[in-house]
């Protein structure tokens, strides 16, 4: 086991943002130990904590301003692939978000509007998708070429959804639900969707992959944490999370 010592210069050599990602992790995970174990609930706290947790992911992968010329790139792709697929179905399936993914705001109805497909958008939505791609591309820094890289950080995002984002979010946490089940897959998901959150991250990861120039020696470790951190709070999720909670 790692001695304190080591524990303590790790934590002492992270940036003021990483530890604050891991500090959100560890009180969310208190939030949902305690909530699982006690029956003592905190929905708003949870909801800021969730939203602050996103946030600080993002501002950790991208500290500077030089860098946020490409962060919003990176947000207008998630961003507008998301109101595409809500209104259309096509770009990722026929899903609709519910209010539960805080803060959320409703669109336009549009004239043909189905009552299923109430077109309610949750504001995280883009920073939720330059976390995941962005932690994704930067684990793989300086390690494959542009392209190489781009490729592989979208299959890795898109397995990171099928394996950990999807059966949380949607069966655990009720942030969005699928109104078709025909490919049979666990929790209505879509073959559909994986194809067009492939696309997406890559056309993310692309973008991202104009950082090489940049000299970012705690990019690869910023990702670390956050893939990591994130991914430990998502399996906790599933395994004490009560939907509904």
């Amino acid at each position: 086991m790692p001695k304190a010592s080591s524990l303590l210069t790790f934590w002492k050599d992270l940036p003021l943002l990483q530890r604050w990602f891991l500090g959100l992790v560890a009180f969310s995970l208190f939030g949902v130990t305690m909530g699982a174990t006690t029956g003592v609930q905190a929905p708003w706290l949870a909801r800021i904590s969730s939203a602050a947790l996103i946030l600080t992911a993002v501002f950790s992968l991208f500290p500077t301003r030089s860098l946020w010329k490409w962060a919003i790139l990176v947000l207008l792709i998630g961003g507008i692939s998301e109101i595409l697929g809500v209104y259309t179905g096509w770009v990722f399936g026929d899903y609709v978000y519910t209010q539960r993914w805080w803060p959320t705001i409703a669109l336009p109805v549009p004239s043909n509007n189905l009552e299923w497909r109430t077109p309610l958008y949750p504001l995280m939505l883009p920073f939720a998708w330059i976390m995941v791609v962005g932690a994704c591309q930067a684990v793989l820094h300086d390690r494959f070429n542009g392209k190489a890289r781009a490729l592989l950080a979208a299959t890795i995002a898109t397995l990171y959804d099928f394996a950990l984002m999807e059966p949380v979010m949607v069966s655990k946490l009720q942030y969005w639900a699928w109104r078709y089940n025909e490919d049979g897959l666990p929790f209505g998901v879509p073959w559909h969707n994986y194809a067009g959150w492939w696309v997406t991250a890559l056309l993310a990861a692309g973008v991202l992959s104009k950082l090489d120039a940049a000299d970012l020696p705690r990019r690869r470790k910023a990702g670390a944490i956050i893939l990591s951190g994130y991914s430990v709070l998502l399996l906790t999720l599933w395994a004490l999370w009560k939907p509904g909670s």
